[in-house]
């Protein structure tokens, strides 16, 4: 309980520009993963990209933080 209260503390003081920064990258990581785990679920089995898929999965934040930004999500 200590630590999330500490955490919560840090969480607090950082400035509003920081936290929408912190926001953005946990989004991006976010797409990521879905995107990977989405073709997983798809196919039955874990799916590990080849070199043309993998651009466009780690492109995917370059296409989908723009439209979390315009739905007014930030």
């Amino acid at each position: 309980m200590y630590f999330y209260s500490n955490l919560q503390k840090a969480v607090i003081t950082i400035s509003r520009s920081s936290k929408r920064l912190l926001t953005l990258v946990a989004d991006g990581l976010t797409l990521i993963i879905v995107i990977e785990l989405s073709f997983s679920i798809r196919l039955e089995e874990w799916f590990w990209p080849n070199s043309d898929l993998i651009w466009l999965i780690l492109s995917s934040p370059i296409y989908g933080l723009p439209i979390l930004y315009a739905f007014g999500l930030y």
